[in-house]
């Protein structure tokens, strides 16, 4: 037989343990930022072309990490870029590149909403998604 407030204790723990995993999976998320950016011409990011297009453009600021997907969510291009901080948060969404003698490099991606920065170099380290 069960003592009284046996099912009470359970479904607390229970309803307990969705709120922190609730908690932990904003945390995660509030570390992955997003933009698309269309870019008019062909643009090298860390030493790689990326063909001119749409790209839905996703930072993991705890990693360093950015992915590049085509519009149908195809992971195209991932490389590691530096996390840098601003002072406030960013009014919108921004990508810099620079011209050189090869053509446009992307060097900087600012998401709205976050301080936290992407800053691209030919240093980082490049890895093309093959699926």
């Amino acid at each position: 037989m069960k003592k009284p407030g046996t099912n009470l204790i359970a479904l607390t723990f229970f309803c307990l343990t969705l709120v922190g995993i609730n908690n932990v999976a904003a945390v995660a998320d509030d570390m992955k930022y997003h933009q698309t950016a269309t870019f008019n011409e062909d643009v090298f990011v860390s030493n790689t072309v990326l063909k001119k297009g749409k790209y839905r453009i996703t930072f993991y600021a705890d990693t360093g990490e950015v992915k590049f997907a085509k519009e149908n969510g195809d992971v195209v291009l991932t490389v590691k870029a530096a996390v840098e901080m601003m002072e406030k948060d960013a009014k919108y969404d921004q990508t810099q590149t620079s011209k050189t003698d090869q053509g446009q490099v992307l060097t900087k991606l600012v998401f709205e909403g976050h301080a936290k920065y992407a800053v691209l170099t030919d240093a980082t380290v490049t890895m093309k998604d093959d699926d």
